[in-house]
């Protein structure tokens, strides 16, 4: 019996250090499957991203934009429409959510071309490539808010002259 025990602990050992191996075992593997694969862009309608009350406080008729779907689970829908700003502000800050959420806005804020910088940065190519009108939209006479509401981000653009609206609803999976 003890000599069975001597010839297990030589294997034994063997297979530890292989599990203790740390290395990397392909050098330039995507982080995640998202990386490797990218998102999908599909069409979309802000009748059936937000609420009926959404769409009635804003007197808003059929608006297109574009779905950009992750294997995830995330996604980002993309829309731009013309109504009064500070009506969209009031319309997404009453947005309803989930009782159980841990974060929601009870305003939309005010963020700076440095915060729409850092949430486009781990954004895919393809999204960016997609929503191109809302990360590449110049900068003049815009002002740009964030409302977190539970999942869902709302990202505004707003150019209060011409009261256009970029809106960027972002679905966390």
């Amino acid at each position: 019996m003890k000599r069975g025990l001597l010839a297990v602990i030589p294997l034994l050992v063997l297979f530890l250090s292989a599990a203790c191996d740390k290395r990397q075992q392909i050098p330039d593997a995507p982080v995640s499957i998202n990386e490797a694969v990218g998102p999908i862009v599909l069409h979309a309608s802000l009748q059936d991203t937000l609420s009926p009350a959404f769409l009635q406080a804003l007197r808003l008729g059929k608006v297109e934009g574009l779905n950009v779907k992750y294997l995830s689970g995330r996604e980002a829908h993309y829309f731009a429409y013309i109504a009064d700003p500070d009506a969209v502000l009031r319309a997404v800050a009453r947005t309803a959510f989930s009782k159980h959420v841990v974060v929601a806005d009870t305003v939309c804020r005010r963020i700076d071309a440095r915060a729409l910088d850092v949430l486009a940065q781990p954004l895919h190519a393809t999204e960016l490539a997609a929503g191109a009108f809302f990360w590449q939209a110049d900068a003049a006479g815009l002002e740009a808010y964030e409302c977190v509401r539970g999942p869902v981000r709302h990202t505004l653009l707003i150019r209060r002259a011409t009261h256009t609206v970029l809106h960027r609803v972002e679905f966390s999976a």
